[in-house]
């Protein structure tokens, strides 16, 4: 049993290593999260200004349609007023060519508008896009220095896997079932060591009868308090 229980608590030590490794493994450190977070700003503005662009373009193409109808309706009254045979109809036919000049300049004003937005949407995306592009290149660069140093990490946590399947072989199946079923209700630690006779995951003491059993390794025997299952330990 002796042997059972070594295995036992490296087979927990091995857990908790990789379960470590697991947390540095996907841990993005704040500054290399920062950078990603500028970055996906200015792409989200690049975003929001392409958006914008489009409508522009948009209202551009309908104000410019407009216009060219408006232009041709202006044209035609004054083509009219030439035939008109009486002064009402002469006076009518101003007022359709005054209002036409007037829906002209006012679409006029509005296609310039539109344009003048345009070409500063323009400038902002170019500049955008530059920011962009050296934003991007940070980022990378920062994730290609922290992979590199997640490395050793990797080599590690490759190594630990194979410790921890080899020790599984040495721990009995009924074994490894009561102690899986611990550990899942007790953070991952199912087993504790109790060294002058205290349990060294509760901080509890165990009773001097208890830790005579224990020096014995002959049976499993768990803490009354946390439930864990305890392994004698010299004072260390």
């Amino acid at each position: 049993m002796r042997s059972v229980l070594q295995s036992l608590k490296e087979y927990q030590d091995v857990l908790i290593r990789i379960a470590e490794l697991d947390r540095l493994l996907s841990m993005v450190p704040p500054d290399v999260e920062n950078l990603g977070k500028e970055w996906n700003s200015i792409k989200d503005r690049i975003t929001q200004l392409t958006t914008r662009q489009g409508e522009q373009q948009t209202q551009l193409k309908e104000k410019q349609t407009a216009l060219g109808e408006a232009n041709i309706k202006a044209k035609k009254f004054e083509e009219d007023l030439h035939q008109v045979t009486n002064t009402r109809e002469y006076h009518a036919a101003l007022k359709e060519i005054d209002g036409a000049k007037k829906l002209i300049h006012t679409l006029q004003e509005s296609v310039t508008a539109r344009q003048t937005e345009l070409k500063e949407i323009e400038t902002n995306l170019e500049e955008c896009s530059q920011l962009e592009a050296e934003s991007r290149s940070r980022y990378d660069e920062a994730m290609t220095r922290l992979k590199e140093s997640q490395k050793e990490h990797q080599i590690e946590l490759g190594e630990k896997k194979r410790i921890r399947d080899a020790v599984a072989q040495n721990i009995p199946p009924r074994i490894m079932k009561q102690f899986e079923r611990i550990a899942m209700r007790r953070n991952g630690v199912g087993l504790a060591i109790c060294i002058n006779s205290v349990c060294t995951a509760c901080n509890v003491r165990v009773r001097q009868n208890v830790v005579d059993e224990l020096r014995k390794f002959k049976r499993l025997i768990s803490c009354e308090s946390c439930k864990r299952i305890l392994l004698f330990g010299d004072q260390e």
